[in-house]
């Protein structure tokens, strides 16, 4: 069995990538094509245009950018207009594939593109790790539902209309995709309620399989293996609180809500403020709003995930105050070195935190519900057992075997010529 994973770039902590690596420790023909990759990344194929293509794809980003001149779309707001692709259908090693497997396409594969892929008639898997596969082009909906109708008055645009951008594209998605036979792997329970409430894929079949992690790599670690990692003594003095996102400031994130709640905590509780030291890890300044009295430690990106490990074992809590997301890895590989969360309850995230089992569970957006749960893990954790709850859970339901077997099964059902719709 031939499996061709497609996603526009990966890294060693890509959710496409930790798959392809568990599928290959089953003995499955795997491979990744990209545009770019960065990191160690096995059996990975890059993507290659004539100077014609190169020159096509320079004349529809300009086309774009003057076409939705009045359509704006507001910074920080992960958008996708569909129009960019690298004509994969074209490429020997899709043509050899026997099931081709989607993952985050845009820039790599536009809607025509898909359409292309689709007569080939092979098997298409796509998995949502977020909205843009059935919306009219954000990635990130903030719990709006358009998505279930035509799309239109799209909040990602600075000037919205019934008649937006967002509605043009969904309505060309529906154009090029119409009687699609696409089988979809939510990584969440979330996210499977959602393509199959879309105007788009209500019929078609949906697979809730989460994502996987490499549990060699994230563990809990000694204090000398933090040490060695990230070249600083765990702080056993402090209690380390965590933060982090590829882009601190990416407003789906909540930083906002992290300051607020800081600065609540300091104002309400003055006696704790010596005992936590905030880590930040991620692109991006983030000391803008954080209480001066609370000592901070700003990490920057990290792109090593052993020291990402570290870091998480080297902390006492994760503080994740996103209001938007699907299965966040951070969350995942915080659980796996034993490090308790207090999220938002918000998309998938409860798949993975269990309210008052391995952390803390708060309304979405209540910051006072938010401090309080930072205060139940530190009142709740003695001897870390919320921790090693955490730790249990990812490695019962997240690792490489359990994942990879799910994923073949599926494939074969597909190449068995199970229905997918």
């Amino acid at each position: 069995m031939r499996v061709v994973h497609v996603s526009t770039t990966v890294s060693e902590a890509s959710a496409n990538t930790r798959l392809h690596r568990a599928l290959m420790q089953e003995g499955i023909d795997s491979r990744i094509m990209v545009i770019a990759y960065k990191g160690d990344v096995p059996r990975v194929d890059t993507a290659s245009l004539n100077v014609l293509d190169k020159c096509c794809i320079k004349i529809r980003k300009s086309f774009n950018s003057m076409f939705h001149l009045n359509e704006l779309v507001l910074p920080k707001h992960p958008f996708s207009f569909g129009t960019i692709g690298w004509h994969l259908y074209r490429n020997s090693i899709l043509k050899s594939a026997d099931i081709i497997h989607l993952h985050w396409i845009c820039n790599i594969m536009s809607i025509n593109d898909i359409q292309k892929i689709l007569a080939m008639g092979k098997p298409v898997v796509w998995t949502c790790h977020d909205s843009w596969a059935f919306t009219g082009g954000c990635h990130v909906r903030y719990g709006c539902n358009h998505f279930e109708n035509a799309c239109g008055m799209c909040r990602m645009l600075e000037k919205p209309s019934n008649k937006d951008v967002s509605y043009r594209v969904l309505r060309e998605k529906r154009k090029r995709w119409k009687g699609n036979k696409i089988t979809f792997v939510a990584p969440s329970t979330w996210m499977g309620e959602c393509i199959s409430e879309s105007a788009l894929f209500c019929r078609n079949r949906v697979e809730i399989i989460p994502n996987t992690i490499d549990l060699a790599v994230y563990h809990p670690m000694t204090d000398a293996e933090i040490e060695a990692l990230t070249g600083e003594k765990k702080r056993k003095d402090k209690i380390n609180l965590l933060f982090g996102a590829n882009d601190i400031k990416t407003p789906y994130k909540g930083f906002e809500y992290l300051v607020e709640m800081l600065n609540k905590l300091v104002m309400l509780h003055p006696d704790y403020k010596d005992k936590f030291v905030l880590h930040i890890v991620g692109a991006g300044s983030a000391v803008e709003g954080i209480p001066e009295a609370l000592e901070s430690v700003y990490w920057g990106y990290i792109s090593d995930t052993k020291k990402m490990a570290a870091i998480y074992s080297q902390s006492d809590v994760l503080l994740y105050p996103s209001v938007d997301d699907n299965l966040p890895g951070m969350i995942m590989e915080s659980l796996a070195c034993a490090t308790p969360v207090v999220a938002f309850n918000t998309g998938g995230i409860s798949d993975m935190v269990q309210h008052h089992y391995n952390g803390y569970i708060a309304e979405q957006k209540n910051v006072d519900d938010f401090l309080q749960g930072l205060l139940w893990v530190l009142n709740h954790n003695e001897n870390n057992i919320l921790g090693e709850h955490g730790v249990q859970k990812v490695r019962t339901e997240y690792g490489y075997q359990a994942i990879a077997e799910k994923h073949i099964e599926l494939y074969r059902s597909l190449l068995n010529g199970e229905k997918n719709v």
